[in-house]
């Protein structure tokens, strides 16, 4: 790859010219895909392996790519690709087209791609849609500009980045390795570096409570480990006697909390359902959100607790995890100078008369390794009576500054921006770890709210529209 930007002025007004021509389409495009539920869901027969929404919105999408007159290709419903360009060597941009569950309360449907005051609304807009659309806008920008590539350049609609990687990994098994890549799923202006990702599931089995005092008789939070979970539902069990001042403390819990809010209801005698909400994120950034599961805990624990596992199991989260999502109460609270600080996400927790189940999601620092956060974890387990039942490692990946692949992006970016092209690190985990030479870049700007995972997700038509151009000249870039 030589070290320079697009020949003169000329070819990147035209780049501009021909994706503005297309600014409608563009739009519409994004808006008819976030109206495919592309949810995981159990397998629907051969294509299907993800669910049908997940493999219809990865048909449409390959159909879209072909009408541009792209070479696609559909790798068993797992991933896809269109391709454009000739040469031995494959320039990646690494997409997906699954997104997380709606989750809260939304101002508009989730999957119905509305448009309102120039943003466009709807779970995937941002992550990972809007790219995705981006990146196929900006693939035919340079096909419909006739600039001269010398590799070919692919873009990859993987299906299962949510949740376990299975479409990466069934794709890179059956197709070339790219050379080089970007993932156009985390922030701005370039990630050289993001922190390992690792997955805990724990779990105990109860018997009845043993003597008196509040028993938690069901306590539900969280659809998936790598989300913040903005609701937490407890049923407790309470001597009738008590039970109007167990309420009074549910109810004030929320007082002097920011963003926190609980409701209590009364059933019969003796029961108490309590709803508490707080506000959904994604687990990386625990600090932009309130997560409603982990108040729940503390909540629980601070009542007078019937003798039994359920209650040891609610106070082994409380006094490991609480209100801290640095890991220190749990013995892992690593850091370094690259990635910073460690986070922890209580994401998941189902608990019953029969037993309970917790998921547990950690970034770590790109410095550090697997086992110096599995060891604590399964130590504190194994001493409080839990079983460690998962515990699943991503590698954490860095790029240094001064590679080639970093360098020809900041030079694309702040040609495009006139900003600062900064190499920063994150706690996301995106495909940029899955083939060599590759790192993340975008959609987020610098100081945007992150709105992946949350409710109310949107992209502006501008933002949108901006993608596009920086992606086509970084394909250029690393094509010519």
């Amino acid at each position: 790859m030589k070290n320079r930007l697009i020949k003169g002025e000329r070819e990147k007004v035209e780049l501009r010219n021909v994706i503005a021509k297309d600014r409608d389409a563009i739009i519409s495009s994004l808006v008819n895909l976030v109206r495919f539920r592309s949810l995981k869901a159990s397998p629907d027969g051969p294509g299907a392996p993800f669910g049908r929404g997940i493999a219809d919105a990865l048909e449409h999408t390959l159909a879209l790519a072909k009408s541009m007159g792209f070479q696609t290709r559909n790798v068993d419903g797992y991933a896809g690709h269109a391709e454009y360009g000739a040469g031995k060597d494959i320039v990646a941009v690494l997409v997906h087209l699954d997104v997380v569950p709606a989750g809260g309360e939304w101002t508009f449907a989730p999957f119905d791609g509305v448009i309102s005051d120039g943003k466009i609304y709807g779970r995937g807009t941002e992550d990972n849609k809007g790219p995705a659309i981006a990146s196929l806008y900006a693939l035919k920008a340079l096909k419909d500009t006739g600039i001269k590539l010398s590799k070919r350049i692919r873009i990859i609609f993987g299906c299962d980045e949510e949740s376990g990687w299975d479409c990466m990994k069934h794709y890179l098994a059956a197709e070339e390795l790219p050379s080089c890549g970007f993932a156009p799923d985390a922030m701005f202006p370039i990630i050289g570096s993001e922190k390992g990702i690792a997955h805990f599931d724990l779990s105990r089995k109860f018997g009845p409570p043993q003597g008196g005092g509040v028993w938690v008789k069901e306590l539900r939070s969280g659809d998936r480990t790598n989300v913040i979970p903005a609701t937490a539902v407890a049923t407790v069990v309470v001597l009738p006697e008590k039970r109007a001042a167990v309420a009074e403390v549910a109810r004030r819990f929320a007082q002097g909390k920011e963003k926190i809010n609980v409701d209590v209801v009364e059933h019969g005698l003796d029961t108490l359902e309590i709803t508490l909400h707080g506000v959904a994120g994604h687990a990386s950034l625990p600090h932009l959100a309130v997560n409603a599961l982990t108040h729940m805990i503390v909540l629980l624990s601070s009542l007078d607790l019937a003798p039994g596992a359920s209650s040891d199991f609610i106070r082994f989260f409380a006094e490991n995890v609480g209100y801290d999502y640095h890991g220190t109460l749990m013995g892992v609270g690593l850091a370094d100078e690259v990635s910073g600080k460690l986070t922890l996400n209580l994401g998941v927790m189902d608990l019953n008369e029969k037993g309970a189940t917790a998921q547990i999601d950690i970034r770590y620092p790109v410095t550090c390794k697997f086992e110096s956060v599995r060891g604590p974890i399964a130590e504190r387990a194994a001493a409080a009576g839990l079983a460690l039942d998962r515990a699943d490692d991503k590698e954490p990946l860095y790029v240094p500054s001064d590679h080639e692949l970093i360098q020809k992006l900041a030079k694309v970016y702040n040609a495009e921006t006139g900003l600062k092209p900064e190499v920063i690190s994150i706690g996301g985990g995106t495909y940029a770890r899955a083939i060599p030479n590759a790192v993340a870049f975008g959609p987020v700007f610098p100081g945007q709210v992150e709105l992946a995972h949350q409710k109310d997700e949107y992209m502006t038509i501008e933002d949108l529209m901006m993608l596009t151009r920086i992606y086509a000249h970084a394909m250029a870039e690393l094509a010519v």
